[in-house]
């Protein structure tokens, strides 16, 4: 019952919020169309049926570039477990806009290379002009994924990352989107209460151009009721 009750809960998303048990709240994803409910059995009659399949990018939605999410440990919205990650496109986040400020300061603690910290230094260098460091992309990236599902979800955290990439130099006053895509899902061989969800995030200018790519695995705790439902199941199979 607590699964039930739980999975009845909706999200309320400013200008598009409706109440709608086993609807899946969406927000500028290319593929919002009906997705199986995936992997068939007791699983699925007994908890998917009803629970909400991914957050995803409704609270991108909402977002403007001067604001965030504040995290709230009151908030009673249902989380995401590892059975609300589907591959295919998971959403897009953001956009944030990154200023010189923001750009020298990060710098100044954390990467003082010239081409992050002085115009005229900058010149010089390979980039030929100030650029955001890679890791202050990183740090960015994080933030919007935290925002749009990683603070609703039963994340776990992460074992790494597995690859990043630094495709374009980053110039103050940019404008930057990061659109995130499920590549694989899969449930823990040591730890069945634990699922796997590999990522790949791909970061974008204001010019639609791709200025930074980063793929990693994601933690998340799957569903108690699908691991109550497994252990049933396997009862009644012996």
């Amino acid at each position: 019952m607590r699964c039930i009750a739980q999975d009845l809960a909706y999200f309320v998303i400013p200008g598009r919020a409706q109440r709608e048990p086993g609807s899946m709240f969406t927000a500028r994803v290319a593929d919002s169309g009906p997705r199986p409910l995936g992997r068939p059995g007791i699983t699925d009659r007994f908890c998917r049926a009803l629970a909400p399949r991914a957050l995803l990018t409704t609270i991108a939605g909402a977002f403007t570039e001067a604001s965030h999410i504040t995290p709230n440990p009151k908030d009673s919205v249902s989380k995401l477990y590892w059975e609300d990650f589907h591959v295919g496109v998971l959403g897009e986040f953001g956009p944030r806009i990154v200023s010189r400020d923001e750009m020298i300061a990060f710098a100044r603690e954390f990467d003082p290379q010239p081409m992050h910290l002085d115009d005229e230094a900058a010149k010089a260098t390979m980039l030929e002009g100030l650029s955001a460091s890679g890791w202050l992309l990183c740090s960015i990236l994080m933030r919007m994924i935290a925002d749009g599902f990683i603070l609703k979800s039963a994340s776990m955290g992460a074992p790494g990352v597995d690859e990043v990439k630094w495709l374009k130099p980053v110039r103050p006053g940019d404008r930057l989107t990061l659109k995130a895509t499920v590549r694989e899902t899969r449930i823990s061989n040591s730890r069945p209460g634990t699922g796997f969800v590999r990522l790949f995030y791909e970061m974008f200018n204001q010019n639609a151009e791709r200025v930074m790519t980063l793929e990693s695995s994601a933690m998340l705790e799957r569903r108690p009721c699908a691991q109550r439902a497994e252990v049933t199941a396997g009862e009644v199979g012996a």
